[in-house]
């Protein structure tokens, strides 16, 4: 099981897999409006949601998500 696993082997795995973003002005000014445009379609929809998506369009990626917020959000796809 998890519980038996060391949690820094596991933080190891995943910053070796990752690339850490900084959070800048300019991403969650961008965020704002993306925010807004989901919160149309769902009420519950988060900045943080907002700022993943301003992350992939920022990068010319797609948001791959099984989050019903992202449904129907350019540059996001629904798994």
């Amino acid at each position: 099981a998890r519980e038996n696993l060391n949690f820094r082997d596991f933080l190891v795995f995943i910053k070796s897999c990752s690339t850490v973003i900084l959070l800048t002005e300019e991403l969650v000014l961008a965020a704002a409006p993306i925010k807004k445009e989901m919160r149309k379609m769902h009420a519950d929809a988060s900045l943080v949601d907002a700022i993943n998506l301003a992350i992939a369009r920022e990068h010319h990626c797609v948001v791959l998500s099984v989050d019903s917020d992202f449904d129907g959000m350019r540059d996001a796809e629904m798994l």
